[in-house]
């Protein structure tokens, strides 16, 4: 591991700031604000996201080890990010990758989830238009404080209240190498058992698979719901609880299509995760909408023009 670069300065970060167009801010709650900018307008915000990134994951057992985590995705992906006015900090932050601007410019290479699952041109087909998200984190010391998830997902589903069409998100979900190998693996089969979606797994295949190792059926029969699964993880590893934002995602009725390992980023296991917004229940999209911005978006949405997935 190499050392992390030192922090950028606030002076630095205030001056990107203060040079984005009030559109950009998404959101306010108390001293936090949500932004989306793309990477020419934020520089130095940028290279402090790469730093906190790196701090957050190697603290999670993950992380690139490098001095700081930035790639060539980043550089046309748009960042959302959560700023504190009083501190003069970024607390949080996710990457945005939006399909039609990805697509016609970079093709399939272009999506950061194509490195780590071969799929094919009728799986991004059949999710057209989608965001790919990835790369979020809050920064360590704001991580038992509930509200900057929170904002993230306020700021996620206000970007998609504003653009409806994209109301299909998709990315990796990690799950730590520090989990053993053999937990990982029942992790991995029970999620697709019990959140999957084989039409679309079809077209996916992960280009570093766990080892083919198979559970007794009637093992995996008797786990009926994630919180079991939870509860195997628990009894094994007492200190370690199932990744907040794969519960996140599962709460969004998230459907999980693959699981591939990442050599570049600790040997992690990513899980290729589906969020349909409009599959998810009003009363759960108004948490990160609002009621009304829940109600007018599910409105807006053309169901009878949209083939649901198999469950």
């Amino acid at each position: 591991m190499l050392p992390i670069i030192a922090p950028i300065s606030s002076h630095a970060l205030d001056a990107d700031l203060a040079q984005l167009p009030e559109l950009a801010r998404i959101l306010t709650h108390k001293d936090y604000e949500v932004w989306l900018a793309s990477a020419e307008k934020i520089p130095s915000i940028l290279q402090e996201i790469g730093r906190l990134r790196e701090i957050s994951f190697r603290a999670a057992g993950e992380g690139t080890g490098q001095p700081i985590d930035l790639d060539h995705f980043d550089t046309y992906y748009q960042h959302l990010f959560i700023w504190h006015k009083e501190r003069h900090a970024v607390i949080g932050a996710y990457r945005l990758g939006f399909s039609g601007d990805i697509m016609p410019e970079h093709g399939l290479n272009g999506f950061y989830t194509y490195q780590l699952f071969d799929y094919t041109p009728a799986f991004i087909e059949q999710l057209q238009p989608c965001i790919e998200l990835g790369r979020s984190f809050i920064r360590v010391e704001d991580q038992r404080n509930f509200v900057p998830l929170l904002l993230l997902w306020r700021g996620i589903s206000t970007t998609a209240y504003l653009n409806p069409q994209y109301r299909r998100l998709f990315g990796p979900v990690s799950i730590s190498a520090d989990i053993p190998s053999l937990l990982r693996q029942l992790l991995a089969e029970t999620l697709l058992k019990l959140h999957g979606e084989p039409e679309l797994s079809a077209h996916i295949k992960a280009r570093n698979p766990l080892p083919d190792r198979h559970f007794c059926p009637d093992m995996l029969a008797g786990i009926t719901h994630s919180k079991e699964l939870e509860s195997i993880l628990q009894a094994n590893m007492p200190d370690v609880r199932m990744p907040v934002l794969l519960r996140q995602y599962l709460n969004l009725n998230g459907r999980l299509l693959s699981f591939s390992l990442d050599p570049q980023f600790s040997n992690t296991l990513d899980g290729l995760v589906l969020v349909d917004l409009d599959r998810v229940d009003q009363q759960t999209l108004s948490r990160y909408m609002g009621s009304q911005a829940a109600h007018d978006f599910l409105k807006k949405v053309d169901i009878d023009s949209y083939k649901p997935h198999a469950a």
